[in-house]
C-alpha cells in the first residue's frame, strides 16, 4: 500500500508533483489547474496482482491523455472510476458524459481522453489490464465514457465491493491476485448488464480470430495441443473465441480440424509421410477411423488413394 498527498508540498511544486504522481499511479497525463496554492489532492493505493485500486480525492482539477502521452508511454489498461463525491466529466471517443456519486465509467488508456473535475471530488479508480476485462466484457472498448447509473442492476454490488476493498489499504495479507479478479468480475458483471444489447464491433472479432488462428497454425503439429487453451492462451474467454469465430459462421475447433486435414492432404501429396497413419498421427488425429471418414467427407476422395498416386 502507499500514499502520497500535497499536504506537504509548496504551492510552486504541487503541479509537477501532482502529474508525476498521477502518472506513476495510472498512466501519462497533463494536469491542469486554476489556482496552486489552493490545490490540495491526495491517493491511497493497493495492488491485487497486476489489479490497482484507489482511493482519490482532490480540489478543482482537469486531466488529458494526448496522442502524445500515449506514444511515450504504451501501457493500455482500462480504467474504471466510481465516483462517491462531486461530479466529473469524460471525454473520449467523441463522447461527453457526466457523472455523480455511485456511477460507474470506465476510460481506455489506450486513446486519448479529457476528465474535468470542477468541484472538489472523491473517487475509487480500478486499473485492470486489458486482456482482463477484454476477457469478461467484450465491448469494454466500446462503451468507454459511457454512465452505468448508480441504481444500475448490478452498479450497487460492484460500488460496495470496490469501497470496502479500498478498507483493506494498509492490510499486505488482503493484496491477493484472487481479490483483484473477484473485482473484475463485478465491474464487467455491471457493465454488461447496462449494455448487454451491445455487441463488440466486428473489428474487435476479427483481431481475436487472427490471433486465435495464429496460435493453432503454430501448433498444427502438436498432436498435444487443445484447442481448449486458446481463450487463455490469447486472454480472452472460451464465450468470447466462439462469439468471434461465429462472425465467420465456424467454430473454433472445426476451422483447426479442418487445417490439420489440409495439412494432412499436403503431406501425402507431396511424399512427405511414410503412411496414411503417419500424415494423421502427425497432424493431431489419434482416431484412425475418424481420420479416414473426416478426410472423405472434406475431399471427396480416400486418403489412401491420395497416398497412392
Amino acid at each position: 500500500m502507499s500514499a502520497l498527498s500535497t499536504t506537504s508540498v509548496k504551492p510552486s511544486d504541487v503541479i509537477p508533483f501532482w502529474t508525476d504522481v498521477v502518472c506513476k499511479t495510472y498512466v501519462r497525463v497533463g494536469c491542469e489547474i486554476d489556482n496552486n496554492s489552493r490545490f490540495r489532492a491526495g491517493v491511497r493505493t493497493v495492488d491485487f496482482g497486476r489489479t490497482r485500486l484507489s482511493r482519490v480525492a482532490s480540489t478543482p482539477i482537469r486531466y488529458e491523455r494526448t496522442t502524445e502521452n500515449i506514444a511515450d508511454c504504451g501501457n493500455d489498461d482500462y480504467l474504471i472510476k466510481l465516483l462517491t463525491a462531486g461530479q466529473a466529466r469524460i471525454e473520449q471517443h467523441g463522447r461527453s458524459t457526466l457523472i455523480g456519486p455511485g456511477d460507474l465509467c470506465l476510460f481506455d488508456t489506450a486513446r486519448p481522453y479529457k476528465l474535468v473535475f470542477p468541484d472538489t471530488y472523491q473517487a475509487v479508480m480500478l486499473k485492470i489490464p486489458r486482456a482482463e476485462l477484454d476477457a469478461r466484457l467484450p465491448v469494454a472498448e466500446d462503451v468507454a465514457a459511457m454512465r452505468v447509473a448508480a441504481d444500475g442492476r448490478y452498479t450497487r454490488l460492484a460500488a460496495t465491493m470496490l469501497s470496502s476493498s479500498t478498507d483493506l489499504m494498509g492490510d499486505e495479507s488482503t493484496s491477493s491476485p484472487r481479490l483483484g479478479a473477484n473485482l473484475i468480475d463485478l465491474i464487467a458483471l455491471a457493465f454488461d448488464a447496462c449494455f448487454n444489447d451491445l455487441q463488440p464491433n466486428d473489428s474487435r472479432y476479427s483481431k481475436i480470430v487472427v490471433r486465435a488462428q495464429d496460435m493453432i497454425m503454430q501448433n498444427l503439429f502438436n498432436p498435444d495441443f487443445d484447442i481448449a487453451s486458446v481463450p487463455k492462451g490469447i486472454g480472452v474467454s472460451s464465450r468470447t473465441l466462439n462469439r468471434a469465430f461465429a462472425q465467420q459462421n465456424i467454430a473454433p475447433a472445426k476451422w483447426m480440424w479442418g487445417k490439420r486435414l489440409e495439412a494432412s492432404r499436403s503431406l501425402l501429396e507431396t511424399g512427405r509421410a511414410d503412411s496414411v497413419s503417419d500424415a494423421a498421427m502427425r497432424c493431431g488425429f489419434n482416431d484412425f477411423s475418424h481420420f479416414s471418414r473426416a478426410f472423405k467427407a472434406r475431399f471427396g476422395v480416400n486418403a489412401s488413394t491420395v497416398f497412392g498416386r
